[in-house]
């Protein structure tokens, strides 16, 4: 073992009256002190408290009530504040330097550095405990337990311990000549000096308090009181200490300067106090720092240090429970979109009432309950607690989902708590629940035709969990020509619905109030107004819902307004038929429209002095007035009236008369835009006996003429014949009614020749003769057939004198005793002959050589010839284009059919 100085010279006696002399002493300084402590109120004492043994070792013992450094130091202990520090020894240290490094001066003042101090001054472990007095003497004092061991305790040793309010540290790397402390000295700061010596128990103890100014043992240290070794203190002691005095069982990892891993004799110190008996429990204190110093004088050099964190107060309880109307809503309860809430908060500690300030806030998350351990929305202005108790500002959440609030406490000047903030997940938290307010609009029908009446249903509703409030329905109902709105019915409790404005313009209006959650159908409100032809088209609607609260929706709906379109068409069975048939009309009357036509009638003025019948129901004739009640006609529906009559007594003024008739439709229900069809008309012409002839010609070699430069030549087309072209023309004939002593002539025009014989009759007509002196062939048939029709044909010669005319035109003529003349003519362009060639002069001595057609071509006389061909054709083609007399371009047929 490593020598203790002086004392490891003596032998074992020497050494055992020394320690008697030792406790003398420390006895009579008992003696001294005892004045001191007299003065401090009566209380448990701090060492048999039943919180903490201050019995000179760290370990707990089973017989003693209470913590030991042991359980400090394994995180066991009862204590509401712990703090356990490991030093380091030898050069590694950190220590204090510097003239300064002083207790009675600020900690402004201090310097430190990295360094080593002497053995008995060497720091390996400090720590620190508090407590809160639970005896009925002591219950809700602020008690403090500290402590160190050193490498050695060799000789006197020095000792102390700072409790500071504020934040008191070492900063910088501790390079030279040193570096600072943090933090500065507050007013109420605690200091406790111990001395004592190796083996012995502890000569003094003093508890200092840090003033402004004015202190009895420095300027800014006053003493407050004294203790006592802890062994042999009072039973109401306020402070005391205790140190070994034979080697004890070390709980944690520890080796002294002798090797030792036992606390030897003075190397393990412990001490406690009642600051609130003292005095000296005002506020809180955060920091903790150890010393060694060089003397017991309180301006003595500092050696070693070991600070850390260190509070004697600690945070409130914190309960909290979200409320409304002041009642709460449980764990994670709910309320509806637009209602408001408070977080009632109430704070409790051991160390009496709560007193401060909170301030709440609240988060949100849409689809779980947030976290809101910070950030957050603030809530309110700050809240001054009473008797521990504040109630937030009220809340209303803007969005459906989950909020929850946090609690963040500030606390009085001079108060035992710590701030704290607070909030969870259960009580604090709640969810808004939704309302979705919902609306449906249906039409009664798709389509109704004009005149019809059209209604809509609107049924309202609520979808969300939530319940909806200030709910409107509101409907600008369709302001369409023709439109006059009212409420048929209405249903929903609370509901009330009317109809405002002019019509056009008019405005439906539901206040609903408020709806349930999950309420499919609340309430319904139907909506009828009547039409006219004025309103069709579409009619669309539009309903809306709204909510104070959350939500808001709308729907719409149309029905269509058909309108008719009354269409009439009149046909006659035959548009000509002859005296005596049956005149026969037809009225088609239909709804080409897309809505049904409403009550139809139709009139028709017929033509007079016929016997007209009908045989449709619901027609009749009443002074040759044809009415029809024809009821509805749905779209696309038609209905087909005949009218007829007997036409024996019609005598036409010359070959026909004409019956016209106008049929005409209406509906009550039909736009004026559709009658422009709502009238048909159609005439039958009643007329006499017919015939009629038409002349056809065939035989000519000539073709038909068609001028190469005028398209438009009234010749082209023309049959054109060469003189002695045989020519046959054939007279077309027709006829109906009653026909008698039929008669066709034909004079052969000049420049014709009748061929004898070549002309025949058919099964009507017989030839009856040719005059030559008129040059007229005649046909006849006493009586024709109804109908009538057939063709008679001659032939003629074309002669020369036929080219001198040029164009030669054929007529013929047909009658009888019922029907006038009527013509037929065709006419015939005859060519002019070509010019005749003159001789070839004589030649002398005649040629000697032939004409054959191989050498024809080289023949000067065939190449004359030839010019005379060409000049005949010009002349030719000049009596061709030679045009027709005018009477004969200007003819024209003129029959009646």
């Amino acid at each position: 073992m490593t020598s203790r100085g002086a004392l490891g010279l003596v032998s074992p006696k020497t050494r055992k009256r020394l320690a008697l002399s030792w406790s003398a002493l420390f006895i009579l300084s008992v003696l001294l002190q005892y004045a001191a402590f007299a003065l401090a109120p009566a209380a448990m004492a701090v060492h048999d408290e039943g919180l903490f043994e201050l019995d000179g070792n760290a370990v707990s013992s089973a017989a003693v009530p209470g913590d030991d450094w042991d359980k400090v130091h394994a995180g066991t202990s009862s204590a509401e504040a712990t703090e356990f520090i490991t030093d380091a020894v030898n050069s590694g240290d950190d220590i204090f330097t510097g003239g300064s490094s002083k207790d009675d001066h600020n900690t402004t003042d201090w310097l430190w550095k990295v360094g080593g101090v002497q053995d008995k001054n060497d720091i390996t472990h400090a720590f620190a405990a508090s407590y809160t007095g639970v005896n009925p003497d002591t219950a809700g004092d602020t008690i403090v337990y500290f402590g160190m061991n050193k490498f050695d305790a060799s000789g006197d040793n020095f000792v102390g311990f700072w409790f500071l309010q504020g934040q008191v540290g070492p900063t910088g790397s501790g390079a030279a000549p040193g570096s600072p402390f943090s933090g500065a000295h507050t007013v109420g700061d605690v200091l406790v000096l111990a001395d004592y010596t190796n083996g012995g128990g502890v000569a003094d103890f003093n508890v200092y308090s840090w003033v402004a100014s004015g202190g009895d043992a420095a300027t800014h240290l006053h003493t407050v009181a004294s203790g006592v070794p802890c062994t042999t203190a009072g039973a109401t002691d306020v402070a005391c200490a205790a140190t070994n005095t034979d080697t004890e069982s070390a709980p944690w990892a520890f080796t002294d300067k002798s090797g030792s891993h036992d606390f030897l004799a003075g190397e393990f110190f412990e001490g406690g106090i009642n600051l609130t008996a003292l005095g000296l429990d005002q506020g809180c204190f955060t920091s903790f720092i150890a010393e060694t110093r060089s003397s017991q004088a309180v301006d003595a050099t500092l050696s070693d240090f070991a600070g850390g964190t260190f509070s004697f107060c600690k945070p409130p309880t914190i309960a909290t429970q979200v409320q409304q109307d002041g009642q709460s809503l449980g764990s994670l309860g709910t309320i509806n979109k637009g209602e408001s809430v408070q977080d009632f908060a109430h704070l409790t500690g051991s160390k009496g009432t709560v007193e401060g300030t909170v301030d709440f806030s609240v988060c949100f998350n849409a689809s779980a309950a947030p976290d809101c351990s910070s950030g957050g929305t603030a809530v309110g202005g700050t809240k001054t607690l009473s008797g521990g108790n504040a109630t937030s500002a009220s809340y209303t959440p803007a969005n459906a989902g989950f909020y929850c609030f946090r609690v963040d406490y500030t606390p009085a000047e001079g108060s035992k708590y710590l701030a704290a903030s607070h909030t969870n997940k259960t009580t604090e938290c709640f969810q808004v629940i939704p309302a979705q307010v919902t609306i449906d609009k249906t039409a009664d029908g798709a389509s109704v035709s004009a005149g019809d009446p059209v209604g809509f249903t609107l049924s309202w509703g609520n979808s969300g969990a939530g319940k909806a409030t200030g709910v409107v329905v509101t409907d600008n109902l369709p302001g369409a020509a023709g439109l006059n709105w009212s409420i048929d019915a209405s249903t929903g409790s609370g509901s009330t619905c009317a109809i405002s404005g002019a019509v056009g313009s008019q405005v439906l209006t539901c206040n609903v109030g408020s709806i349930s959650g999950n309420t499919a159908v609340s309430g319904t409100v139907h909506v009828t107004s009547g039409t006219t032809p004025a309103s069709c088209g579409t009619v669309n609607n539009t309903g809306n819902i709204t909510s104070t609260n959350d939500g808001e929706a709308s729907d719409g709906a149309s029905m269509a307004v058909n309108c008719p379109d009354v269409k009439v068409v009149k046909s006659a069975a035959e548009a000509q038929i002859r005296v005596g048939d049956t005149a026969s009309f037809t009225i088609t009357v239909s709804n080409i429209g897309t809505g049904t036509a409403r009550d139809v009638e139709l009139n028709d003025p017929l033509p007079g002095g016929l016997p007209w019948q009908v045989s449709h129901a619901g027609c009749s004739i009443t002074s040759g007035i044809l009415h029809c009640d024809l009821g509805d006609l749905a779209p696309g529906a038609s209905v087909a009236i005949t009218v007829t009559a007997s036409t024996d007594g019609v005598s036409p003024e010359g070959n026909c008369e004409t019956l016209p008739n106008t049929a005409s439709a209406t509906s009550t229900n039909e736009p004026a835009g559709a009658l422009g069809n709502n009238q048909g008309s159609a005439t039958i012409e009643v007329c006499t006996s017919t015939l009629v002839i038409d002349k056809s010609v065939s035989g000519n070699t000539g073709g038909t003429f068609q001028d190469p430069n005028n398209p438009n030549n009234p010749l082209n087309g023309l049959a054109q014949a060469k003189i002695g072209d045989t020519l046959t023309y054939a007279l077309h004939y027709s006829g109906t009614g009653v026909l008698t002593n039929a008669v066709i002539a034909d004079p052969v025009p000049a420049g014709l020749e009748y061929i004898t014989g070549s002309a025949t009759g058919d099964a009507n007509f017989t030839f009856d003769s040719y005059d030559a002196t008129t040059k007229t062939l005649t046909w006849k048939a006493a009586t024709l057939p109804d109908p009538a029709d057939g063709s008679v044909t001659f032939q003629v010669k074309v002669l020369e004198a036929a080219a001198e005319i040029g164009i030669v035109d054929n007529v013929a003529t047909i009658q009888s005793d019922q029907t006038p003349p009527d013509e037929g003519e065709v006419p015939v362009g005859v060519l002019p002959p070509p010019e005749a060639l003159t001789p070839p002069p004589a030649i002398t001595p005649p040629p000697t050589d032939s004409l054959s057609s191989q050498t024809a071509t080289g023949n000067p006389g065939f190449a004359l010839m030839l010019i005379l061909l060409v000049v005949g054709g010009l002349a030719l083609t000049i009596g061709v284009l030679t045009p027709a007399p005018d009477h004969l371009r200007n003819q024209r047929k003129d029959r009646r059919r």
